[in-house]
């Protein structure tokens, strides 16, 4: 899949935040084209090894055959949004995250490529190790 995408972001002592913006031009494996529009922070808690991270962004476009834009906007567009928050010390970082989407589980999928349970809001916690 071909895309373009482009972000900025702006650091102010222990916080961060963001816009991006990802295109992905007309192709027929996504049914059309889609635009993503997002922003985040990441705030440090000062003398503490704990960060607060958030996040929006909207998914649309054009639909030229619903079934396959289905997958990744099942309701022709969506809103998703996180907030998280993650210990960082030394190498290793552990961290929660709930996530959330505006896209429902009910109803029947417009697509067979659409898996709705898998939509709604989920937590998921991780742990990474960086060298």
């Amino acid at each position: 899949m071909s895309r373009v995408a482009r972000g900025a972001s702006y650091t102010l002592g222990p916080a961060e935040v963001g816009a991006e913006a990802r295109y992905a031009p007309a192709q027929d494996a996504i049914g059309g084209d889609d635009l993503y529009l997002g922003m985040r922070a990441r705030v440090g808690i000062p003398a503490t090894p704990w960060t607060v991270t958030a996040s929006a962004g909207r998914s649309t476009g054009d639909v030229r055959d619903p079934v396959r834009a289905a997958r990744l906007r099942p309701a022709g567009r969506y809103h998703d949004w996180s907030l998280g928050v993650q210990r960082i010390t030394g190498p290793l970082t552990l961290g929660v995250t709930y996530t959330g989407t505006d896209i429902g589980d009910d109803g029947p999928a417009a697509s067979p490529f659409a898996v709705r349970r898998h939509a709604g809001d989920r937590i998921a916690a991780r742990v990474s190790l960086g060298f």
